[in-house]
């Protein structure tokens, strides 16, 4: 486990590519992630810390969970893709960089608090090896959102917003007695 806790701003250093098990990023401050880094656990974002990934592709386990439950505000880079396990977010603001892939490739969207913001081009690409959920409580509009997973999303007790482009590359979505709300 790494663990950036310190109050104020902190870089975390390493090779061209870099691979750890758990990443902490906590107390306050911009956290900056340089080059290529692997993530083989969780990842948890919390107090009022931020993420700036630097010249970098961010790619965690599919059955690993990233947690964002700061109440800090994180921009990530335009052109830059993300790849996560799981999402949980509970509390503060993620901005997805334009023309940049935020993949969910684990069980489940999870988002009961905060505001997850897709600018530009951004996209959403639900991705997995087996059925994924999607359940918010506070509401989300993606701009673009991709699904690319055989096994499907379900709709769990929520709605999924769309104001751009809903991509069916392979998969369905499961609305139940959900639905999808595309506004073009």
């Amino acid at each position: 486990t790494v663990t950036l806790d310190g109050a104020g701003n902190q870089t975390l250093r390493g090779a061209a590519v870099n691979t750890y098990y758990n990443l902490v990023l906590a107390n306050s401050g911009v956290k900056t992630i340089n080059n290529l880094t692997t993530i083989n656990g969780d990842v948890t974002v919390s107090g009022s810390a931020t993420i700036n990934i630097n010249n970098a592709a961010f790619v965690q386990a599919s059955g690993k969970t990233f947690n964002y439950n700061s109440t800090g505000a994180t921009t990530l880079a335009n052109n830059t893709n993300i790849s996560v396990g799981s999402f949980s977010q509970t509390n503060g603001t993620i901005n997805n960089g334009n023309n940049s892939n935020f993949t969910l490739t684990g069980s489940s969207w999870s988002k009961t608090g905060g505001t997850f913001s897709t600018a530009g081009s951004g996209r959403v690409i639900f991705q997995g090896g087996s059925a994924q959920t999607f359940y918010e409580t506070a509401a989300t509009t993606f701009t673009f959102v991709t699904l690319n997973n055989a096994n499907g999303v379900t709709l769990n007790s929520s709605n999924m917003s769309i104001s751009g482009n809903l991509t069916f590359t392979n998969g369905n979505i499961n609305t139940g007695t959900n639905i999808v709300i595309l506004t073009l």
